[in-house]
C-alpha cells in the first residue's frame, strides 16, 4: 500500500469519524463496509447531508448511495424510513434495498438507521421480511428496536436473525413478535451481511414493520359503540315498522 492510499484511509476514516459523532437525533443514516479494505466502514452517509459520499436521494427520509465498495464495483443501495409512508402514529417502518455485484470473492455488510420512533402505547407487532436473489454465496439479515434511542442500537427486541439464505437463487423469508410497549422513543436499525464466493450479482429488499397494538381496553370500549349504535339501529328500524 503506497503512503498516499494510506493518507487517503487515515482522512476518509477521521470524516466517518467526525460525521457519527455529529448525527442529528432523528436523521436516517446508511453505512456500508467491505471488510478486506480496512477499519471502520467505508461508507457513510446521513439523510440530506452526506458524508464520506453524498446521498444521490434528495427526498427526506431516503438515503441512496451510487458507488463503489472495496470488490464491490457496484452498488445501488436505498434506505428509507420517516416521514415516509407507511409511517404514521400507528404504524414504524424502515426498508433497506441493495443491488450489489462484485469481481471475486468477498463481503458486504449493510446497515441503515433512524431514531425517535413513536408509537400509540400498549403493544408492538414487530414484523421483518426480506427477499431476493443471491449469486453463490450467502446472506443474513437481522433487525433490531432499541428504546436506547441511538443510532446503530443492537440491545432491544429483535424477531431474530433471517438465513443465513444459501446462493444462487432466490430467497424469501419473514419473522415476526410481539413487543410490550409504553409509548417511549426508540431507533430502529437492519443489518444485512453479504458474502459471495465468487464473481456474481446479488439483490435483496428488507423491510422492518412495527405496527402498534390496541390495548384492550380501547376494544372493548370500540365494541361497547358497536353494539350501542347496533341497539340504537334496531330501535329506530323497530319504531318505523309500527308506523
Amino acid at each position: 500500500m503506497t503512503i498516499k492510499s494510506k493518507l487517503s484511509r487515515i482522512i476518509v476514516g477521521a470524516v466517518a469519524i467526525l460525521l457519527c459523532a455529529s448525527y442529528s437525533h432523528a436523521d436516517l443514516v446508511l453505512r456500508l463496509d467491505d471488510p478486506a479494505v480496512g477499519v471502520g466502514f467505508d461508507v457513510v452517509i446521513v439523510d440530506n447531508v452526506g458524508g464520506t459520499h453524498p446521498d444521490s436521494n434528495p427526498v427526506l427520509g431516503a438515503v441512496t448511495f451510487i458507488g463503489t465498495v472495496g470488490v464491490w464495483v457496484v452498488n445501488v443501495t436505498t434506505a428509507l424510513s420517516k416521514p415516509l409512508p407507511p409511517n404514521s402514529p400507528s404504524v414504524a417502518h424502515i426498508d433497506l434495498n441493495s443491488v450489489n455485484t462484485s469481481t471475486g470473492a468477498g463481503t458486504l455488510i449493510i446497515q441503515n438507521t433512524d431514531e425517535n420512533f413513536q408509537l400509540v402505547p400498549f403493544g408492538i407487532n414487530f414484523r421483518s421480511n426480506i427477499g431476493g436473489t443471491l449469486a453463490p454465496g450467502s446472506l443474513t439479515y437481522q433487525e433490531w428496536m432499541d428504546f436506547a434511542n441511538v443510532h446503530f442500537g443492537m440491545g432491544g427486541p429483535t424477531p431474530g436473525q433471517l438465513g443465513p439464505f444459501a446462493g444462487p437463487g432466490a430467497f424469501s423469508s419473514t419473522l415476526t413478535t410481539v413487543v410490550p410497549y409504553g409509548g417511549q422513543l426508540f431507533s430502529l436499525t437492519e443489518e444485512v451481511t453479504l458474502v459471495h464466493t465468487a464473481a456474481g450479482t446479488s439483490s435483496f429488499d428488507a423491510e422492518s414493520h412495527l405496527e402498534a397494538v390496541p390495548e384492550p381496553a380501547s376494544l372493548l370500549l370500540l365494541g361497547s359503540g358497536l353494539m350501542g349504535l347496533s341497539f340504537l339501529g334496531r330501535r329506530k328500524w323497530a319504531k318505523g315498522g309500527k308506523k
